[in-house]
């Protein structure tokens, strides 16, 4: 059976998740309010489902002004400041170069914009590995809806039998088991606290997987 490697990017293959985080906190703790690693990891993966704006303006006294706006910007630029040059995570290198052994296809599913996760690639000089690219602006719904894993599996014309996710966050294993693939969970420091016992396969690290040794193939 033809099989695929499909990946999730923010977390699975850079540390994208923490510096996100604590932009976020500093953000909070310019207006004295706080933001509980918990509240935050709820919309770890989708990209929707929590509002960190309102999330502030509710710890606020009444009437406080709040340029959404601006805050948005500016806690991009510190994400993108605190990120810098952020290489792959542990093992990603390693597996990609397996499944291109192993032939199986390449591709990613992330619900993040295109040009957030392309702008990586290039930077990483890793996007031509991946036959396939499928980001939030592909579809309607992002994860835990199954439809950013469906898409990818069908453009690699893979079966979803065939398909081996790799996931940081419960919201990505829901969406791939929802498409009918099989799920590898690695936790990262933002979503550790999460509970993947949906996944297939839960490791501490890519580094510690072999795609050919997975035990549900």
């Amino acid at each position: 059976m033809r099989r695929a490697l499909i990946l999730d990017f923010d977390g699975t293959m850079v540390d994208t998740e923490w510096p996100a985080y604590e932009a976020w906190l500093a953000i909070y703790a310019r207006y004295g309010a706080r933001l509980a690693l918990a509240d935050w990891t709820a919309c770890v993966g989708a990209g929707h489902g929590f509002d960190p704006i309102a999330h502030l303006r509710a710890q606020l006294a009444p009437g406080t002004a709040l340029d959404a706006e601006a805050i948005l910007a500016e806690r991009l630029a510190d994400k993108i400041r605190r990120l810098g040059d952020a290489p792959l995570l542990p093992g990603v290198r390693a597996r990609m170069d397996e499944a291109q052994s192993l032939g199986w296809a390449l591709g990613i599913a992330s619900s993040s914009p295109a040009d957030w996760v392309l702008g990586h690639l290039d930077r990483l000089g890793i996007r031509e590995a991946f036959s396939v690219v499928r980001t939030r602006d592909d579809v309607a719904r992002t994860k835990p809806d199954p439809e950013l894993f469906a898409s990818a599996g069908a453009l690699l014309r893979v079966p979803a039998r065939g398909c081996v996710v790799c996931e940081d966050s419960v919201n990505g294993v829901r969406a791939a088991r929802a498409a009918g693939m099989q799920v590898v969970a690695v936790p990262n420091r933002v979503t550790a606290g999460q509970n993947f016992d949906e996944a297939h396969h839960t490791v501490d690290s890519l580094a510690d997987v072999c795609l050919a040794e997975l035990p549900f193939l």
